[in-house]
């Protein structure tokens, strides 16, 4: 074995000035260290820790960290050997993984120049310096700058934390005015109920009066009408009964004078033939006499005649007048009614246009101070990201994806859009989860602005594996290559294909002894979740040690964070997370973190990045 010795005094690192070598080869070249002890062979220094390892920097600037055995030796990177310079450091930790721990204790750095090895030598011009006080004066002062920087960042978070509580109390405030307002607002849809129950009561009377109205004016015209066409029969009757009359009359008239014609000429035949002078006189004084009597009788019956059409005309007069006067009466009647109803209508008119009056006055008072608080609410509100993610709303956005939502993720400034807002497409809610989630990640980078999508319930069930297996981890599941096709479909139906990219993510890929292995970039476009994007945190993912199935998974997403009840759906669903050789992690039914063997067929709720215009 060729190696060269170095002495480990306390924190001094140097070259034991020996060298021991069997060839002349370069390829295998190993450093032993010699570690200085006490009497009783105690190594002396903080050399107590269990884990040692040799830091190599090359020419070129790569580091490389080999573990120092337990006999105190380690192996030369090759291309430090090749390039004849390297410097090196030895330093020990207190656990396996040297990047997670919390004690460390190490030397100073030392370099090697040499051409070929078998002119190996110590660089004479660069000596390393002894840990004296100056070395440590530089730490110090390195410290010092720390907790300076720390310092400032304390400020800096006691100044956001002022702010915050600035905001807070704004919002408070704010609050409280709302809730002003909120109340305002009930007070005055209430007196606006009151109105409208007024003015339906109104309207109703009013349509009633109207009815009633309508009735007395339609019995008033009814009456009227039976009333003319009763003075017409009567005016008829009369006029009927005075022309049946002046025919009688007349044809009295006309029999008599016929009569008389007749009686004179037989008068007169008698007389001639019969009677002397003296005879006819007396017989034509009788005669006078009884034509006049004959006269007074017919006057006497035109007498009567004309008294009954006085009284008749009189009668008939008095049934006009009266009426003249019963219809006066009823036009008083409705006047009377017509302006009690102006009155009341004018005295609703005045109540309402006061009340509306009132009610326009607190509504210009409520739009000021909305338009004040909107101001303040300006004043704090934010874009993009970091705000919309923030805030949990939880609002219905509609059963189709818009324009302008499309372009308010396009743009990244994600207007009107907060975390727990969700669409229903296709009888599923599809609720936002993160924002930019994936934005600036990927071996190809993924610059486009989106949301995370998440179904608020499983799709359907499906198996991770056909067989208890989790060779090849997420990836090399059949979950990750067919049973998501479904899923995949469903995304792609509600927002279509052309909005849900593919992008690249890093996942697990080789599992040995039931924990996963190694990682490498994946397209990814819709997938299960992780047990860190669900808990933030990894629970039953054999991954807790060694990271590789965390990858770009690495965080909690929000809609978890601010409502954890989006969390627990009392369904099973399978998560991306390897919990052995055999089982994935899932979330149950009850809600508790927990593992199924992957042939067992359980809900699949995945996730997708949603982009726009």
């Amino acid at each position: 074995m060729d190696f060269i010795r170095f002495s480990v005094r306390g924190q001094r690192l140097e070259y034991d000035k020996r060298y021991y070598s069997s060839t002349e080869t370069i390829d295998t070249l190993y450093c032993n260290f010699k570690f200085e002890t006490d009497c009783l062979g105690h190594i002396l220094g903080g050399w107590n820790l269990p884990y040692f390892w040799a830091q190599f920097h090359d020419e070129e600037g790569n580091v490389y960290v080999k573990t120092v055995t337990a006999d105190n030796t380690c192996s030369i990177p090759y291309n430090c050997l090749r390039q004849h310079k390297f410097k090196m450091t030895l330093f020990a930790t207190d656990t396996e993984n040297y990047m997670e721990c919390t004690k460390r204790y190490t030397t100073n750095e030392v370099l090697f120049i040499f051409n070929g090895l078998a002119n190996l030598n110590y660089d004479g011009g660069i000596s390393p310096d002894e840990p004296i006080p100056t070395q440590w004066q530089i730490l110090i002062d390195r410290v010092d700058a720390c907790e300076s920087s720390v310092d400032g960042l304390s400020q800096d978070v006691s100044s956001i934390e002022s702010a915050v509580s600035s905001i807070d109390e704004r919002v408070t405030t704010n609050t409280n005015a709302i809730d002003g307002l909120s109340q305002n607002v009930t007070s005055m849809q209430n007196t606006v109920n009151e109105l409208s129950t007024g003015l339906d009561a109104e309207s109703t009377a009013r349509s009633n009066e109207d009815s009633r109205l309508e009735g007395l004016i339609g019995d008033e015209s009814t009456t009227r009408a039976n009333a003319d066409t009763r003075l017409e029969g009567l005016v008829a009757d009369e006029t009927a009964a005075r022309e049946t009359a002046d025919a009688n009359l007349q044809s009295l008239i006309t029999a008599e004078s016929t009569a008389r014609s007749s009686e004179d000429a037989r008068l007169e035949g008698l007389i001639g033939d019969r009677y002397t002078k003296t005879e006819a006189d007396a017989l034509l004084a009788n005669e006078a006499a009884a034509r006049a009597n004959e006269d007074t009788r017919i006057e006497g019956l035109i007498n009567d005649e004309s008294t009954a059409r006085e009284n008749a005309d009189a009668n008939l007069r008095l049934l006009i007048n009266d009426e003249v006067n019963e219809r006066i009466s009823g036009d008083n009647a409705l006047q009377q009614s017509i302006n009690a109803l102006d009155t009341r209508e004018t005295g609703h008119y005045n109540d309402c246009k006061s009340r509306i009056d009132d009610l326009d006055t607190r509504t210009t008072t409520n739009e000021n101070d909305i338009e004040e608080i909107n101001t303040v609410i300006e004043s704090i509100k934010g874009t993009g990201a970091g705000f919309h993610s923030s805030i949990y709303r939880g609002k219905y956005l509609g059963d189709t994806y818009t324009d302008d939502q499309k372009q308010a993720i396009a743009s990244g400034s994600f207007d009107d859009l907060f975390v727990g807002d969700y669409w229903t497409i296709n009888g599923v809610n599809w609720r936002i989860a993160d924002f930019d989630y994936y934005y600036n990640i990927g071996d190809t980078n993924f610059a486009k602005h989106h949301v995370v999508i998440v179904p608020d319930r499983i799709l359907y069930s499906a198996q991770m594996n056909s067989e208890n297996i989790t060779t090849g981890a997420y990836t090399g599941s059949e979950m990750y290559t067919t049973n998501l096709d479904n899923a995949r479909t469903a995304f792609d139906n509600a927002f279509g294909n052309q909005f849900i990219p593919t992008h690249r993510g890093l996942y697990a890929n080789a599992v040995n002894g039931g924990n996963p292995s190694g990682w490498a970039w994946r397209d990814m476009r819709v997938e299960l979740m992780s047990e860190e994007q669900v808990y933030g945190h990894s629970a039953w993912g054999a991954a807790s040690h060694n990271g590789f199935d965390v990858g770009t998974q690495k965080t909690q997403f929000k809609l978890f964070v601010l409502d954890q009840t989006k969390i627990n759906i009392r369904q099973y669903y399978w998560l991306t997370n390897v919990r052995s050789s055999t089982a994935f992690a899932l979330v149950r039914s009850y809600g508790d973190a927990n593992y199924g063997n992957a042939s067992n067929s359980y809900g699949v709720r995945p996730f997708a990045c949603l982009v726009g215009a």
